[in-house]
């Protein structure tokens, strides 16, 4: 409404101008010359706050609920010189700091401090260890490699199969395990000594983030399509692809193309995350669902944008976009867009996802397949950051 106020006031000004003019302005008298005005009018998209409350519901973290190994690696001018398994993992129910003593650690022989990583969940079977000149890596392997090459990539999505010519070629991956780093610099490791460094632990913090998917289907008749049926899948193209123990990333391209398959969520979940909530019924979100993932995406940068895909089931009679009759039999349709916030280590990225119109049939004879990227309008994206649950944290004798 700013803008209607500042040109409504720029034509009155100018007319009042014209008004007061003493030039002769077409001929007639000094003072009864003509002006023009420029006007822009807009309308209120709807009265009230448009934005979708946040949720407030978060992962809980625990040991036993999301340690599953857990690797100590002692890094001497970017090289993993020892490394160390921690067997069995702590099991407890809570995020009490827990010490390990750890012998027979291999000394420097210039000298020289060392690097200290800890690194949970890099063993993992929705996560691929591997380095970045090939072949896998574990506590004994990665000795004698550079930290920044030790790899932990997305595995393969068997089940993902490509659809249309929008994703030939593509590749799908799993979501990746939950993987916390931690790192200590200038440790030194001394014979025939125990350096305690129980005063200050490691903060085992997460490297990867999570999407939370929300949906409104309430608009445009979609609240009869099925995101509870098995059929029902998401993707994140443009997928982050790896991260190593620093937290570099690498960043996938359209082709990558990070596949959930399964039911959305349409009750609050019953274990597993703090108090509050994610559905927010009086704003029509009645349907979520939260996905693990690299960090990644972009504000500004169109080739570093998250590109995302909604499908669902819909029913025999649904009028899918561009369509003037209903489908014969029930069958996939889908939403597409852009996310444009980026997300960062140990953070959800929350996106509200409104279906202000009809899905796209993903059969359709005349078009079939995934959208091809960059056909967006048909998906009201609303996004917040939502900070994640707390940091585990760890103390150490090396």
């Amino acid at each position: 409404m700013k803008t209607i106020y500042f040109l409504l006031l720029t034509a009155l000004l100018a007319v009042g101008t014209a008004a007061c003019s003493k030039e002769d302005n077409g001929g007639g008298a000094a003072g009864d010359g003509f002006g023009k005005v420029n006007m822009a009018f807009s309308l209120e998209s709807e009265p009230g706050i448009r934005a979708i409350p946040r949720s407030t519901a978060m992962p809980t973290t625990s040991w036993n609920g999301n340690i599953k190994d857990m690797l100590i690696l002692f890094v001497e001018d970017g090289t993993v010189k020892d490394a160390r398994s921690i067997l069995p993992v702590p099991v407890s129910g809570d995020m009490a700091a827990k010490h390990f003593a750890l012998t027979n650690i291999k000394a420097s022989a210039t000298g020289k401090t060392y690097d200290v990583y800890v690194i949970a969940n890099s063993q993992q079977s929705d996560i691929r260890a591997e380095k970045a000149t090939g072949g896998s890596w574990d506590v004994n392997s990665c000795v004698g490699s550079p930290v920044t090459g030790l790899l932990m990539k997305l595995a393969v999505n068997t089940a993902f199969t490509p659809q249309g010519a929008a994703e030939a070629g593509s590749t799908g991956y799993l979501e990746s395990a939950e993987v916390f780093v931690a790192k200590k610099t200038g440790v030194r490791i001394l014979a025939d000594q125990t350096n305690d460094l129980t005063a200050a632990p490691f903060r085992l913090t997460r490297i990867i983030s999570m999407l939370r998917v929300r949906i409104d289907q309430s608009k445009n008749g979609n609240n009869v399509v099925d995101f509870t049926h098995a059929d029902a899948g998401f993707r994140i193209r443009r997928a982050t692809v790896s991260a190593n123990p620093l937290g570099t990333l690498v960043r996938g391209g359209i082709k990558d193309v990070l596949y959930t398959k399964g039911a959305f969520h349409d009750a609050e979940p019953a274990s597993g995350y703090s108090g509050g909530t994610i559905l927010n019924p009086d704003r029509h979100i009645t349907l979520w669902k939260d996905i693990r993932m690299f960090p990644g995406g972009s504000v500004a940068t169109g080739s570093e944008k998250f590109d995302i895909v909604l499908t669902g089931k819909a029913p025999a009679g649904y009028v899918p976009m561009g369509h003037t009759t209903g489908l014969a039999a029930a069958a996939d349709v889908a939403w597409t867009a852009a996310v444009s916030t980026a997300v960062n280590p140990n953070y959800i990225l929350e996106i509200n996802l409104t279906l202000e119109r009809k899905g796209i049939w993903l059969e359709d004879p005349a078009n079939p397949g995934i959208p091809e990227v960059g056909q967006y309008g048909n998906a009201d994206v609303n996004i917040e950051l939502v900070p994640w649950a707390g940091i585990v944290s760890e103390d150490i004798p090396v």
